[in-house]
């Protein structure tokens, strides 16, 4: 065949792998940025540096989970395990807004903060609150 063969990779196979990357790319940089303007809402709602960066904490453990069974079960992180961790810091989120929005009326009826939390905490179906 000669020196001066020249083999360019074709075919819709070759095109779909650099494709993902660039969406693994642009998954992973979304899922950051999400995370930052998470943490600036949370504190500018609560009012507060400290609480919202705790705040954060119960919606950054899901992922860390996710991460840590991914680094030990596989090899690297792809569109679908990112897709997943969008999923959960969403749904961390929302269950977050609620409990701290909960916990401030809760703290407007009594001053004790362990009733607090435990007023705001949602019970378990089929016992009144």
């Amino acid at each position: 065949l000669g020196a001066n063969l020249q083999v360019t990779p074709m075919g819709m196979l070759y095109l779909f792998g650099g494709w993902l990357d660039f969406i693994v790319d642009g998954q992973r940089d979304g899922l950051g940025f999400a995370i930052l303007l998470i943490a600036i809402m949370m504190i500018i709602t609560v009012r507060s540096l400290r609480v919202g960066l705790w705040s954060m904490v119960p919606n950054l453990l899901p992922l860390l989970c996710l991460g840590g069974w991914v680094g030990l079960r596989y090899d690297a992180v792809d569109s679908d395990t990112l897709s997943i961790a969008a999923i959960a810091i969403g749904i961390g989120v929302d269950d977050t807004v609620h409990f701290l929005n909960r916990l401030r009326i809760e703290a407007g009826r009594t001053a004790d903060p362990d009733e607090q939390v435990v007023r705001a905490w949602p019970s378990p179906a089929g016992r009144s609150s």
